[in-house]
């Protein structure tokens, strides 16, 4: 029994000797490892802004910052964003196609995924850059993309803690606009309607617009213009555009479209030029007569939304007139020597100079004042009443004299008429230009 216990003893003593030999080793193992490759788990990458919200079209700067912390650098260091994690955005799930490279080197573009090539990174703290812009019209509001990059290379990889979030918003902001050209017109001339349909709330930077996917449009005409004609901007439209007869008056434009139209056209506008003239049927219309037309559409954008629009002005008009003129001033290009003299005070020669004063000695110059009327040709008993203001002393600016606003009188004037000509019509008897 002693020998037995004894032996016993013995054999646990030795189990326990191999045991804490055998957790020895294992601890050199660890702390072998450790030293070796304190590596890839230490690597790490960030995305920055975390969340950002903007219109859609409006460009997004991301900066990635990534850390390679493996002694003897990250071998085929890449990092790799999956697309296809927006939400909110009905059929549209991918932003790939949204991602352009700012400083970030080497992107490319597959399916759910886009990536940067950064080769060799060596140990240390880096940062780049990319862009996402959102399309402007085929974003719905409130859609959103979550973007989480993932550092990887020949060690490993590691993925931000954080994503950033990207939030969209895009709004109902299409609109009607109507015009008559000229606004007066001789009675039987030549006359241009137009209606235009606004495809977003900017001609020049379109952003946070919804698109369409039906668009109609409406335009009637009045009855004394008479139809000749329409042209479209852009040129092809995808929809049915449906006319009056050419020689009718009065009627209705249609267009019934698809909204694919709206989608990038010049100017951010679809925009319909009818041709015709201030007649009924071809009879000329009565002077003092208004051509006014009003241009209407109805439509539905791609969240369901259905909306309307009126012309804004509602009803613009034409005037109709039996003349017109316009007015034409040249004036025969001259710098005019403007000269002052005083005596001195001990009575010696008059001393020259320049000031902004009343002139003894000068030059003169002539400018022509022309009147044209439409039709070239017309019956007499015309009567002209032209204002020309001229310029004053009191308005000096820099070098040059200004004039009063017309039917202000000014005191001072700086330039002197000597002769009025008249030439293209004859005065009537004893009427003569005034001043003269």
């Amino acid at each position: 029994m002693l020998a037995a216990k004894g032996s016993h003893m013995h054999t646990r003593s030795r189990a326990a000797r191999l045991i804490a030999a055998g957790v020895a080793v294992l601890g050199l193992i660890i702390g072998g490892t450790a030293v070796a490759a304190p590596a890839y788990a230490v690597d790490s990458i960030s995305i920055s802004p975390a969340t950002t919200t903007v219109a859609s079209n409006v460009l997004t700067t991301y900066t990635l910052t990534y850390s390679c912390s493996t002694s003897g650098n990250c071998l085929n260091a890449a990092v790799t964003i999956p697309t296809n994690t927006v939400t909110g955005n009905g059929s549209n799930t991918d932003f790939s196609s949204w991602v352009s490279a700012g400083t970030c080197p080497a992107l490319t573009k597959t399916a759910g995924q886009v990536a940067f090539a950064l080769g060799t990174v060596q140990t240390g703290t880096y940062s780049c850059n990319f862009t996402v812009r959102a399309p402007n019209k085929t974003t719905l509001n409130g859609a959103k993309a979550t973007i989480t990059p993932t550092f990887t290379s020949s060690g490993g990889s590691v993925t931000a803690p954080a994503p950033a979030v990207l939030t969209l918003t895009a709004g109902h902001n299409d609109s009607m606009g109507a015009g008559v050209n000229p606004s007066s017109v001789l009675s039987g001339a030549a006359l241009t309607l137009s209606f235009s349909f606004g495809c977003g709330s900017s001609q020049t930077s379109p952003a946070g617009d919804l698109g369409l996917s039906a668009l109609n449009i409406t335009d009637a005409l009045p009855a004394n213009f008479t139809f000749s004609g329409v042209l479209t901007a852009p040129a092809s439209l995808p929809g049915v555009l449906t006319v009056p007869a050419v020689g009718s008056s009065g009627g209705t434009i249609t267009y019934a479209g698809n909204g694919s139209e709206g989608l990038n056209p010049a100017n951010n506008r679809i925009v319909f030029t009818v041709q015709g003239t201030a007649s009924t049927n071809g009879v000329p219309d009565a002077v003092g007569a208004k051509v006014c037309h009003t241009a209407s559409a109805s439509f539905t954008y791609i969240d369901g939304f259905a909306a309307t629009a009126t012309s804004t002005p509602a009803s613009p008009c034409a005037t109709v007139i039996d003349i017109d003129w316009t007015t034409n001033k040249v004036v025969t290009p001259k710098t005019m020597v403007n000269r002052g003299q005083y005596t001195a005070l001990d009575g010696t020669t008059p001393t020259l100079y320049t000031f902004p004063g009343d002139w003894d000695g000068g030059s003169t110059t002539s400018y022509d004042l022309t009147v044209n009327t439409k039709p070239a040709t017309t019956g007499s008993g015309l009567s002209y009443d032209l204002k020309d203001p001229l310029p004053c002393i009191d308005n000096l600016s820099g070098a040059k004299y200004l004039s009063n606003a017309p039917g202000v009188a000014c005191a001072n004037p700086a330039y002197i008429p000597r002769v009025v000509t008249v030439s293209g019509f004859a005065p009537a008897a004893g009427a003569k230009p005034s001043p003269c």
